[in-house]
C-alpha cells in the first residue's frame, strides 16, 4: 500500500479583514490629505499610521498556516510563529480528534493563540474546526482545519497503524 500524505495550505485571506483595512486606509488618507491642505504638523504622525497598516498588511498576506500529516506524525509551520517544521510524532500523542470549536470563546480569535482554561495553545487563520491534540507531556495544542473530513480519514489510517 502506498503511503497517504495529507496536505493543506491556509492563509488569512477572508474579506472581510482586507475591508476593515481599506476602510482604515481610506480614513488615514482621508485625514493626511485634509492635514496637508490645512498647516502639515502632523503628517509625521499620519505617515507612521500608515507605515503600521502597510506592516501589517504584509504580515497577514505573508501568515501560511501549512498541516502535513504522514506516516511519521503531524507537521505544522505558521511563519512567523514555527519558521521551521514542527513535528507531532505519532508516538507523543495521547489523545487526538477533529472537532468544531469557537476561536473567540475558546481562543480570543485567530492566529497564533493561547486559550482560556487550559485549552492549550491554537494555530488557526478562518474557520471553526480544528485538529485537537493532547500531547502525551500534557499539552494540548489545536490546529485549524477547512478539510475536517479528509483529515479525519487520514488520522483515522494512521491511527490503526499505531495502534496494530
Amino acid at each position: 500500500m502506498s503511503q497517504r500524505i495529507f496536505y493543506e495550505s491556509q492563509r488569512f485571506n477572508q474579506w472581510w479583514i482586507y475591508l476593515i483595512m481599506i476602510v482604515i486606509f481610506a480614513f488615514m488618507l482621508y485625514d493626511l490629505v485634509i492635514e496637508l491642505s490645512n498647516d502639515g504638523a502632523n503628517v509625521a504622525s499620519n505617515s507612521f499610521g500608515f507605515f503600521v497598516l502597510a506592516g501589517v498588511a504584509f504580515l497577514l498576506n505573508k501568515m501560511v498556516l501549512k498541516t502535513k500529516i504522514d506516516e511519521s506524525g503531524i507537521h505544522i509551520r505558521f511563519w512567523p510563529f514555527y519558521i521551521k517544521e514542527k513535528t507531532f510524532d505519532w508516538e507523543n500523542i495521547a489523545r487526538i480528534e477533529v472537532k468544531k470549536y469557537s476561536p473567540l470563546a475558546d481562543f480570543g480569535g485567530w492566529g497564533y493563540r493561547i486559550g482560556f482554561g487550559g485549552k492549550g495553545k491554537a494555530l488557526n487563520v478562518k474557520g471553526n474546526m480544528g485538529i485537537q491534540l493532547q500531547l502525551k507531556n500534557g499539552n494540548k495544542i489545536l490546529i485549524g482545519t477547512q478539510k475536517g473530513e479528509e483529515v479525519e480519514q487520514i488520522i483515522e489510517l494512521y491511527r490503526r497503524k499505531t495502534e496494530g
